[in-house]
């Protein structure tokens, strides 16, 4: 089957790989689409993504895949359902081809984590894989191109919860990629207000205002925290870091209140900086969260489909570019430009 290899970081190839086995937990799935994240898929692609060596490695992990074939365990999947987050665990002998999660493939499996769970196979030797929580199905008639964008939704919803975020609560967000434009949509959702959304592309914050944002600063002409002293004199509730540029944290040090917080949760591509909270206030908290536990991602489920079922989310707003997987390339280089929101893979394309 033909997937997406970093031979080594800086480089990209379409290759053949062999097909992917499965236990009797596990469903095959073939994959029809395969979000780009930034966040994630170029750093490991550049080689700098932390905790990350293993070359080379198939990339991708924002899937949704239809089940094809399941092991004799599985019990929450049948053949025909559509699934999130399917990729390869093992590759051929496991020594010479690795997995960055593996979905811009052909094919992938899927674990039935509930399954395992009822049977009390949950230790390592028994094949158990945290991802499996979050490997959930999705209605059979979603279009699987916008189905990857509930990855990027549940892990921020997931995020929201564990930042502590609250009806009435001010907040601010840099950058509106998916990420950011996701917390602007679901803090709107939740009650928070009011709501400031920053970035310096015009096209990206009308639809962050169209997403919910009560106001919109265009940062190559506004400096957010001469912005914020001016209409917030005490300061905002939350900042957050939606895209991982270091130095947005000691910009948030001028614009977060006392008790308040500031959310890094863009991953940066540098694990240093000097911090500097002379004028920030006496308290605050600097929080990072850049993995959401899949155990939280998963109880998000059932809240992002419903609000895609009463229509106050709409998932096709985030995606901007389909291409099939011989453009991955094309797709990342898009993103890196910023000339796409959010470019998925087609993979029967």
């Amino acid at each position: 089957m033909k997937a997406a290899v970093i031979v080594r970081p800086g480089q990209l190839e379409i290759q053949e790989i062999p097909m992917p086995g499965f236990s009797d937990y596990q469903v095959l799935v073939e994959q029809l689409a395969c979000g780009i994240c930034t966040g994630t898929d170029w750093k490991l692609l550049e080689g700098h993504f932390k905790g990350f060596s293993t070359y080379p490695a198939v990339l991708g992990h924002e899937a949704v895949g239809r089940v094809i074939k399941k092991g004799k365990k599985v019990r929450s999947f049948e053949i025909g359902d559509l699934v999130l987050r399917p990729g390869l665990e093992t590759i051929g002998d496991g020594t010479s081809l690795y997995s960055g999660w593996g979905a811009f493939a052909e094919y992938g499996v899927a674990g039935d984590g509930k399954a395992m769970l009822e049977d009390g196979k949950v230790r390592l030797e028994d094949g158990w894989n945290d991802i499996y929580l979050s490997q959930q199905k999705i209605p059979r008639g979603m279009n699987p191109v916008q189905g990857t964008m509930l990855i990027t939704h549940k892990e921020v919803l997931s995020a929201i919860y564990r930042f502590g975020m609250r009806p009435n609560a001010s907040i601010m967000i840099f950058g509106m990629g998916p990420v950011g434009l996701s917390f602007v949509r679901f803090c709107k959702i939740l009650g928070l207000g009011p709501i400031i959304a920053c970035d310096m592309e015009n096209s990206r914050l009308d639809l962050a205002r169209e997403m919910g944002a009560d106001d919109c600063l265009d940062v190559r002409g506004t400096k957010p925290e001469t912005w914020a002293k001016e209409r917030f004199p005490e300061g905002l509730d939350f900042v957050v870091d939606a895209v991982g540029v270091t130095e947005l944290l000691n910009q948030a040090m001028n614009i977060v209140k006392f008790n308040g917080s500031i959310c890094a949760y863009g991953i940066s591509t540098r694990s240093q900086m000097n911090l500097n909270w002379e004028n920030g206030p006496y308290n605050w908290k600097l929080h990072f969260l850049q993995w959401p536990t899949f155990q939280e991602e998963s109880a998000t489920h059932s809240q992002i489909l419903n609000w895609i079922q009463m229509r106050v989310l709409d998932a096709g707003k985030f995606v901007t570019h389909v291409l099939p997987l011989s453009r991955l390339q094309e797709g990342l280089n898009l993103l890196r430009e910023r000339k796409a929101l959010k470019a998925v893979i087609d993979l029967k394309a």
